[in-house]
């Protein structure tokens, strides 16, 4: 079986930290990819150390002009990538079948696209979790595609699904190519992560506190 994530303890950690020390301060310039990377670096850092710490965080490789969305049905929503570590699948997916029990739609409503390594999600079938919740004709999915194609695929449906949960120091590559696109995303993180601390997730995205599973405010 293909284990696409480290488990972390007490003990990794201490060797991680091990590791790290001897690393940064030989180094000239230590680099950061988000605040928290870089708030954690410094407190390994004595005062004098710090001044070397930098921030580069990641930018979209294709930023697309900014166009009206014509409405149009089905409503498409679009999840490219893994399920792994706490990107859990299972409440979006409830979320979906509740909706569909207080306001009843088809395929020809809305259809969901989960491409990717989204088989399974610790040990648990998504594609059983589908058909439990009766959503067989609303979510598909479909494995690996190309580069270019998951570039395509984020490129114009209606919502974008971003699974970022109990990640509060780290930022998804995925978001760099979703905020790229200008598709407005439903974003699944911690409410003061760094996720949800983007500048460009200031207007047109909504997010879901990560930590409790309920809706949050729009971000």
């Amino acid at each position: 079986q293909r284990v696409v994530w480290a488990t972390r303890s007490r003990s990794t950690s201490h060797i991680h930290r091990l590791s790290e020390r001897p690393c940064t301060r030989r180094a000239d310039v230590v680099g950061g990819v988000s605040d928290g990377i870089d708030a954690g670096l410094q407190q390994n850092l004595s005062p004098d150390e710090r001044s070397k710490l930098i921030v580069g965080r990641n930018g979209s490789e294709l930023l697309r002009s900014s166009r009206p969305r014509v409405p149009r049905t089905p409503r498409r929503v679009v999840h490219v990538g893994s399920f792994y570590h706490a990107r859990d699948p299972f409440p979006f997916l409830r979320a979906v079948a509740e909706v569909r029990r207080n306001s009843p739609f088809g395929a020809s409503d809305l259809a969901v696209d989960l491409v990717g390594d989204c088989r399974q999600f610790k040990g648990r079938s998504v594609e059983s979790e589908i058909r439990q919740l009766g959503l067989e004709d609303v979510v598909r999915l479909e494995d690996w595609v190309p580069y270019a194609e998951a570039q395509r695929r984020v490129a114009d449906p209606d919502l974008l699904l971003l699974l970022a949960q109990d990640k509060p120091a780290q930022i998804p590559n995925k978001l760099s190519d979703y905020h790229g696109s200008r598709v407005p995303i439903l974003e699944h993180a911690e409410r003061h992560g760094e996720t949800a601390r983007r500048p460009e997730q200031a207007r047109g995205h909504n997010r879901v506190d990560g930590a409790a599973g309920t809706s949050g405010d729009a971000a």
